[in-house]
């Protein structure tokens, strides 16, 4: 991910021409996709560079060479902490994918299918690749079946490519996670 790199607040460090550096390094060693954008680096863009979110991913997307970037956005809320409605996300997702976004990754703290499904809609009429977000803690435990009926119900998303498995806390022991991916895998029928 490059998203890191150029999150709030140390963003006004980091130019987009050495981001676009960094993509291309990336690029160049067999990177599969990147992610580029979420809400702290389009925060950082704008608030610590003062540069438009959209010119950096044009950057990026070109130094990419081909390679698949994306964008991480929350349903409810995209880019930002308040909700927005139906029209917004679809306006956002739009303008990312003519922006040069092939890839975008949606994330609902609670797994939500009907909030992911939503934003999901925009993505396929955008005509990007849609990765939905498994959000896992510790509670209930990563053996418990929820995490399997979870990812199957996020894996029935219209359009859906892959699933990515998120412990944003780091609860998890590495050694439970990697028992648990190749379960989810199985029953979603998704990378």
């Amino acid at each position: 991910t490059l998203r890191d790199l150029v999150a709030h607040p140390w963003a006004s460090a980091i130019s987009t021409e050495e981001i676009a550096e960094v993509a291309s390094a990336l690029a160049g060693s067999g990177t599969v996709a990147l992610e580029a954008l979420d809400s702290f680096s389009a925060r950082g863009a704008v608030e610590g560079r003062a540069e438009s979110p959209w010119d950096r991913l044009r950057v990026i997307v070109a130094a990419a060479k081909g390679v698949p970037v994306g964008i991480v956005v929350a349903t409810t809320t995209l880019f930002g902490t308040r909700p927005v409605g139906a029209e917004l996300a679809k306006r956002l997702i739009a303008v990312a994918c003519d922006s040069g976004a092939r890839r975008v990754r949606i994330v609902d703290a609670l797994n939500d299918v009907g909030n992911l499904s939503e934003i999901a809609s925009a993505v396929v009429a955008a005509g990007a690749e849609l990765v939905p977000t498994l959000v896992i803690g510790p509670t209930p435990d990563p053996a418990d079946a929820r995490w399997i009926d979870e990812a199957k119900a996020i894996a029935a998303i219209p359009g859906a490519s892959a699933i990515c498995v998120v412990d944003r806390a780091g609860h998890i022991r590495p050694a439970d996670l990697a028992a648990l991916i190749p379960k989810i895998m199985e029953a979603s029928g998704l990378p």
